[in-house]
């Protein structure tokens, strides 16, 4: 297949088309008479050491910054380093679903959680922080239903099919063992194929986060939340649905702070293996907003 590929690349791009490009400004052409499969990262610019002597990212709007003085100011005496994946080639493959590695590792994608995670912290106060005025509940519902939607399409064009249903009480099949690494150094937590979340982690929090789902399937089934304060809330309304995200988020604007905020903490802490004891932490999927 790579074989293929490089006769096509080379019969497009034998020819050296630079002279017809001289005239734009800021135009670095790569000749690629001499391309190889195996030096795929130098049409990114890259020298044989991840440098780049531009000082420049390599990003599609980076025209926006070079106009910023600011900008170009702080990053005058800076030298970038870029390590970049070919998610085509050079994947460790843990299990069958680590084709999926090329979306569930995606610089953007992933940035986009953080950020979003970051614009809508869960302990900020949404009328302090005019959050409310968004509607941060069906908001954050969107934002994972979206996000659901896109990978459950991602499995669908490998043939996956749908998306399993999690249990704590049975095997899950397929493990996972991203290629990530933190900017410390430390590589992510895996987890390994026909991993039963039942034997392992602290069982106190596995309580906690089934009393929890328990508490919401009866407040859906009710069709009303009673709050802490005996405010009696009506789930059959369309505006409701703020409400329940809210709980879901375990946000600080959730009627039942206790409960709620603390369940959202608490699964994270269970599926990442940690405690609230643990003082040195691995980087995991389950912990950091970044992935």
């Amino acid at each position: 297949k790579y074989i293929m590929y490089e006769k096509e690349y080379k019969d497009f791009m034998y020819k050296d088309y630079s002279q017809y490009f001289k005239k734009f400004d800021n135009y670095e052409y790569f000749y690629t008479k001499d391309f190889k499969m195996w030096q795929w990262w130098k049409l990114m610019g890259l020298g044989e050491h991840w440098y780049a002597e531009g000082h420049h990212m390599e990003r599609d709007n980076m025209y926006m910054f070079n106009k910023d003085s600011t900008y170009l100011d702080v990053m005058k005496n800076v030298n970038m380093f870029y390590m970049p994946v070919d998610y085509t080639r050079d994947v460790y493959f843990f299990n069958k679903e680590s084709e999926l590695s090329y979306f569930t590792e995606d610089v953007e994608w992933n940035s986009f959680w953080y950020y979003f995670n970051m614009d809508y912290f869960p302990y900020l106060d949404g009328d302090d922080f005019g959050l409310k005025k968004d509607r941060r509940g069906e908001y954050y519902f969107y934002v994972v239903r979206q996000m659901l939607a896109r990978y459950y399409m991602e499995r669908l064009s490998h043939g996956f099919g749908e998306i399993p249903e999690f249990s704590f009480f049975t095997e899950v099949e397929y493990g996972y063992d991203p290629q990530l690494i933190n900017y410390n150094g430390v590589g992510y937590s895996y987890r390994k194929n026909y991993y039963e979340y039942e034997t392992y982690g602290n069982f106190d929090y596995m309580y906690y986060i089934i009393n929890f789902f328990t508490r919401v399937e009866e407040i859906i089934t009710q069709g009303y939340f009673k709050t802490y304060d005996g405010k009696m809330i009506n789930m059959r309304k369309p505006e409701s649905i703020e409400y329940l995200g809210d709980i879901m988020q375990g946000n600080y604007d959730n009627y039942d702070k206790y409960f709620a905020t603390f369940w959202y903490m608490y699964a994270h802490m269970y599926f990442a293996h940690i405690d609230d004891t643990g003082f040195y932490v691995h980087p995991d999927v389950f912990l950091n907003y970044e992935t």
